[in-house]
């Protein structure tokens, strides 16, 4: 509801903006200023709530407790500025202010990262984007600064520190959204950082503006981009605050493959000197311009390849096709987060293959790669096409069962693997029928990864001892048109003498 008024607010100044432009040439500060005090406030407000909230970690707490305190600086440089309009004033200092402290709540906000090469990745990668950002920063702001003459000093200090904090500001917002934040859903970061980098374009006007002199009398494109600062920083913070009862805590996934930031940063510095390059004139450096945009778009074109096959080999088991540990268990956090947001079942199969030591023994390793590729294939065959199916390694194997609309689904699957199970795999110029013990569970209210896992697992070594083929986690009710034996009857004997369970 809140969000929805922020957007209608936004929306209503935006408009009023347009029209005083079009009707004066310019938009004085009382047009869209109280709307902008406005939204300031609920953003603050609603910061101050997300701090609150219980079932955030402390530490995210903390960092929207930051964010609020940045955000009430917003606000009382709004009101700063409307009462000492002169350039510096008690509304630069409040405003230059707020830069920090919204750092120090951003990085607050997110993950530390975990190894050397993962800190190594993303030093380049915030390097590459701030980079980006310089370059704007310096043909838009700071390198016009060099030009002025005859200005005050305090002035163009004051001018000069906008570009150089926002460009702090920029550094940090990158690292935020290539980190991820944990218990905060992405979206709510990346509004977050769009957000601040819509501030950041803001301050590149009013900067030029204040050394011109024209301060007071900004164009709409300006006070388009602050009033959208504002609106989207303010949904950000009443986003954080929405319940989502009753999912597990949403953790941002770590990606593996080439991040989109550092390309647009190389996209929009290559595009700028581009437009710098053809108002020039095209020789010289419109071809040198050119022949440095393809080269780099090859050398990305070609990392991002390299990167794709890495994250095949890392996500995709090179024996059977399935999913990897890395993979299985990125698939089930996105499943757990979208069970608890729509409020959907999701289950889990755990399954330890029976007698594969003994088919490696007298048949070899060959024949013991060709059962498993061959079970890989009835697994696959029995779930449906949106859930997901892994190898964990040597002859475990998991399921991850989406959309589920009920517990007992999560049973007929199992029960439809061990019938396909009747059917012996062709192997090594004979036959071997498979034998697995199946452990099912189906996530609780705001339970993690770790905690299913546990009971499909306790399920699956009951099924062992009890020779069942499939038991359920004690939470599964019992289901009435699944036959209790049918599990016994689908665990057949091999052909290899002496076979017992692995």
């Amino acid at each position: 509801m809140l969000q929805a008024l922020v957007v209608l607010l936004w929306a209503g100044a935006t408009v009023a903006c347009l029209v005083e432009q079009a009707r004066t040439g310019f938009v004085a500060d009382d047009t869209a200023g109280p709307v902008q005090t406005l939204i300031s406030g609920l953003g603050a407000a609603a910061a101050a709530r997300a701090s609150r909230l219980r079932r955030l970690p402390v530490r995210t707490r903390r960092a929207w407790r930051l964010l609020a305190a940045g955000y009430g600086l917003l606000l009382v440089s709004g009101g700063a500025f409307a009462a000492f309009p002169s350039f510096p004033g008690p509304g630069d200092v409040v405003r230059l202010a707020a830069v920090p402290v919204l750092l120090v709540g951003l990085l607050s906000l997110t993950d530390s990262p975990r190894s050397a090469a993962e800190r190594g990745r993303l030093a380049l990668d915030v390097g590459v984007v701030a980079a980006g950002g310089f370059m704007a920063l310096w043909y838009f702001s700071l390198g016009p600064l060099t030009l002025v003459h005859d200005v005050p000093t305090v002035v163009v200090l004051t001018a000069v520190a906008y570009p150089v904090l926002d460009f702090v500001l920029l550094f940090g917002a990158s690292a935020a959204l290539l980190r991820g934040a944990a218990g905060v859903p992405r979206r709510v970061l990346a509004v977050l950082v769009a957000g601040l980098v819509s501030l950041v374009v803001a301050d590149l006007g009013y900067a030029g503006a204040a050394l011109t002199g024209t301060d007071g009398q900004d164009s709409a494109a300006e006070w388009v981009l602050l009033l959208t600062a504002f609106a989207l920083l303010a949904c950000a913070a009443l986003e954080a605050g929405v319940p989502r009862d009753p999912s597990p805590v949403v953790v941002a996934a770590r990606r593996t493959g080439a991040p989109a930031l550092p390309l647009v940063a190389i996209a929009g510095g290559y595009a700028l000197l581009l437009v710098v390059a053809g108002r020039s004139g095209l020789y010289p450096w419109g071809g040198l311009v050119a022949g440095a945009v393809v080269m780099t778009g090859l050398v990305v074109a070609r990392q991002v390849l390299s990167l794709r096959e890495n994250r095949a080999l890392l996500m995709t088991d090179h024996l059977t096709g399935l999913a990897t540990r890395p993979a299985f268990a990125a698939a089930l956090d996105q499943a757990l987060t979208r069970a608890g947001r729509e409020r959907r079942l999701v289950g889990v199969l755990l399954i330890d293959m029976d007698g594969f030591k003994a088919v490696n023994d007298a048949l070899g390793h060959a024949a013991g790669d060709e059962l498993l590729v061959g079970f890989a294939r009835l697994l696959r065959g029995a779930v449906a096409r949106t859930d997901t199916v892994g190898r964990l390694g040597g002859d475990e194997f998991v399921a991850v069962l989406r959309d589920l609309r009920e517990a007992d689904d999560a049973v007929r699957v199992a029960v439809r693997l061990l019938d396909a199970m009747r059917v012996p795999l062709p192997v090594a110029d004979g036959e071997v029928a498979a034998r697995a013990s199946i452990g099912v569970a189906v996530a609780r209210a705001g339970e993690g990864e770790r905690e299913l896992l546990r009971r499909a697992d306790q399920a699956m070594y009951r099924a062992k001892r009890q020779a069942t083929g499939w038991a359920v986690a004690d939470d599964v009710p019992p289901t009435d048109d699944v036959p209790g034996g049918v599990g016994a009857q689908a665990v057949l004997p091999g052909p290899v003498p002496g076979a017992a369970a692995g």
